[in-house]
């Protein structure tokens, strides 16, 4: 937001006037979101590197500002990034803004207790409120365990007070004593009304760590995530107490999670197998030169036993079982990979959403076959899908498809002949009817495909027919935005949860077995090994003995391979 109203012609000025070096190429207006906007298409030199861009500006109300700026080396723009971008802007929505009230900071506490170095998301077990709606719906025992109300409305598995006149709050219980680093907080229904949050020492020793006057947020459901940097505590947290004021909303404002972040504390009891011993990590800057690194978006591991990571700079990196690189696949018609599977046929399957198509590559880099276009019908794909795809044993490839027909967003699954030929579809649903995401499938040893998705908190089984089975894990609140997931021969899952920047290790029925990563909390600087930041990348050896991740921040991109159990 700006200090002062603003116009179109002032922000354009304010940005070219910072634009050191570079070159205005072309300038045009166009529309964004519904606005009027300004597009600057620039060209620059950047450490030696030729480099084009464009930067596009627009004031979408007189104090709320946009920018968006897109730039590549010169020989990537025109057929990769620059379709990319354009796709982007097209999907821009705006929306008012809401201020919040920002707390002073305060010098940080260096009395804190310390915990064991091993980083933990846990959800509460227990809770207790000054009033709740009912004994089963909306009872406060509903803001316990992971997020399970996946849309904004006054729905009965999120906690809800009696009234709406007075002073409310939840006191809710972990199992884990930790010294905490973050608070999220899930609202499902008029969210905003949080007027104070405070951690409960186990010497019953309080400290607020928010305060707020309530307002509605524009956001539903809408996560408050608060961090903990300035707390003086003298042991560890395992309560926290939530108050809302709804007097000045006149209904309820109700709270389906709440999730606490923190370092557990020497002798606590951790939950089973936490962190994780890296085995090796290669990785580093993640910027334009030639031979660093670029996004680590989609990953296989071969009959070969070698590693096939795709990165957005170099192409499809392939090492060893050791992290010795024995060689580098570059296709230049490949520049969107969501995902990598490899065929019974020993090829890759390569899903691009940037060409809305399904490649198949042989592992030394020719294209054998490529299907799949831009469109609504069948074998066609929308914006930004493929999503993900699976290959099935008989062979057939299953792509996910995330489109839009008759003006409603649908999930569908589209089957296709190893040779490209379509098939078939049908729709993916989860257990409540709802349009599921796959961002991560494959099928089991038992012939069955198994998906996971970012608004998921479980693993959503279906038959090869279409038909859904029900759903694996996530009974214990660890399952919380999926990205991918991964089955080693002893049928155990490994689901990778980027927000929390950590893979899980599941027994085949769904039971915690080990956990790897820990959250790098920022991207400012390089993490340490066996730290993660957003990962998105997920493969493990046939055996389970390697877990390897991939997460990259737009500053650094890392391959970090853990040892498995």
């Amino acid at each position: 937001l700006k200090d002062d109203p603003t116009t179109n012609e002032q922000l354009e000025t304010e940005f070219t006037s910072g634009m050191g070096t570079a070159e205005i190429v072309r300038q045009e207006e166009i529309e964004v979101g519904g606005v009027p906007a300004t597009l600057v298409e620039v060209s620059d030199n950047i450490d030696g590197v030729d480099v084009a861009g464009l930067v596009v500006v627009a004031m979408a109300s007189d104090r709320q500002a946009f920018t968006f700026v897109a730039i590549s080396p010169v020989e990537r723009w025109e057929g990769e990034v620059l379709p990319q971008a354009e796709a982007l802007l097209g999907s821009i929505e705006f929306f008012e803004p809401v201020e919040a009230a920002l707390e002073p900071e305060t010098p940080p506490d260096t009395t804190a207790p310390q915990g064991t170095g091993i980083e933990i998301n846990q959800w509460a077990t227990a809770a207790v409120a000054s009033s709740e709606y009912g004994v089963e719906s909306w009872s406060a025992m509903h803001a316990t365990g992971a997020p399970n109300t996946n849309e904004c409305g006054d729905v009965g598995t999120a906690w809800a007070s009696y009234e709406t006149t007075e002073i409310e709050w939840i006191e809710l219980d972990y199992d884990t004593e930790v010294v905490p680093t973050q608070v999220n907080i899930h609202q499902t229904y008029n969210p905003g009304y949080i007027t104070e949050v405070l951690l409960i020492e186990l010497d019953g020793t309080e400290h607020s760590i928010y305060q707020a006057t309530g307002a509605l947020e524009s956001e539903c459901p809408f996560v408050l995530s608060i961090p903990i940097t300035d707390v003086d505590m003298t042991v560890g947290v395992m309560s926290l107490r939530i108050i809302l004021d709804q007097s000045a909303l006149g209904s309820w404002s109700e709270i389906d999670a709440v999730e606490m972040v923190g370092y557990a504390m020497d002798g606590a009891t951790v939950p089973a197998g936490s962190g994780g011993e890296v085995a090796w990590r290669v990785g580093g800057s993640n910027i334009f030169n030639e031979g660093e690194y670029g996004n680590f978006s989609a990953m296989a591991v071969g009959e070969d036993g070698l590693l096939y990571m795709f990165d957005e700079n170099q192409g499809i990196l392939v090492f060893d079982a050791d992290g010795s690189l024995v060689n580098t696949i570059k296709n230049d018609e490949i520049f969107s990979v969501k995902d990598i599977k490899f065929g019974a046929d020993g090829n890759l399957y390569i899903a691009d959403w940037g060409n809305s198509a399904v490649f198949v590559m042989s592992k030394d880099g020719e294209i054998v076959n490529r299907f799949g276009e831009a469109g609504t019908g069948d074998g066609q794909f929308g914006t930004f899908s493929p999503v993900s795809l699976a290959i099935a044993p008989d062979g057939r490839v299953f792509v996910m498809d995330e489109n839009e027909l008759d003006g409603q967003t649908v999930m569908r699954m589209q089957i296709f002949s190893p040779d490209g030929k379509f098939l078939d579809s049908f729709p993916v649903v989860d257990e409540n009817n709802e349009g599921f995401k796959a961002d991560g499938m494959l099928f089991g040893q038992d012939g069955n495909l198994y998906m996971v998705g970012f608004s998921g908190s479980y693993i959503l089984v279906y038959s090869p027919d279409g038909d859904m089975i029900g759903t694996v894990g996530g009974t214990d609140g660890n399952i919380y935005a999926p990205q991918e997931i991964a089955i080693d021969d002893d049928g155990n899952f490994y689901v990778l949860l980027s927000f929390d920047s950590k893979v899980l290790k599941l027994d085949p029925g769904g039971n915690l077995l080990q956990s790897y990563g820990s959250s790098a909390g920022d991207d400012d600087t390089e993490w340490e090994p066996g730290q993660l930041y957003m990962p998105s990348a997920l493969a493990v050896l046939p055996d389970g003995s390697l877990i390897f991740v991939g997460d990259s921040s737009g500053k650094y991109s890392f391959l970090t391979v853990f040892k498995g159990e």
